[in-house]
């Protein structure tokens, strides 16, 4: 006999599975992240909103999106980034990606727009972002438009969160501002 369970209770635990970190923790990575050797969940609501935001663990910024982005998500979403530039603090961010349907371009070129506005109060602070993506898709896309916008701080693109949140807080325990580019 198989226990059923209702779709969106399923889909919810699916996430919450595949959002949990288990990793060793190294002395960089407790700095920033107490607790990630026994798990942490990055969102306390993973797969609820199409955009979250969470700074509980800052300058470890967490960013999740998901499913198909609207204009008020992308401007909720800036609106946490001008509050994060408005600190004048060091943060990095991981911008979990691992649902996210492909954005509409002029989403896209909204977001290039807030860069270019923001771009040297980003690049003094935005220690860089590590974006999580397992579509293929959206990776290719996503390093096109890397090479196509100057972006004032380091992005890495990975398939792993556990990586991402391990990227994040070595950048900021490096300071590090400069620009990379990594595939």
């Amino acid at each position: 006999m198989t226990t059923s369970m209702d779709p969106l209770k399923l889909r919810t635990h699916r996430l919450v599975a595949n959002c949990r970190v288990k990793a060793e923790a190294s002395d960089l990575s407790t700095k920033f992240l107490p607790g990630l050797a026994s798990g942490i969940e990055p969102s306390p609501y993973p797969g609820l909103m199409p955009y979250m935001f969470d700074s509980k663990r800052a300058p470890l910024i967490y960013m999740h999106l998901h499913g198909a982005v609207t204009d008020s998500d992308l401007q909720r979403m800036l609106a946490d980034m001008d509050k994060l530039t408005a600190q004048a603090q060091s943060y990095a961010v991981v911008l979990d990606c691992r649902e996210l349907q492909v954005p509409e371009l002029a989403q896209l070129q909204r977001l290039a727009g807030w860069f270019a506005d923001n771009f040297d109060v980003s690049a003094r602070y935005h220690r860089g972002v590590v974006v999580v993506v397992d579509s293929t898709l959206i990776r290719s896309s996503l390093r096109t438009l890397m090479q196509l916008q100057r972006l004032p701080m380091p992005i890495h693109i990975l398939e792993d969160v556990e990586q991402g949140y391990a990227w994040a807080a070595s950048k900021l325990g490096a300071g590090d501002s400069h620009r990379s580019l990594s595939a």
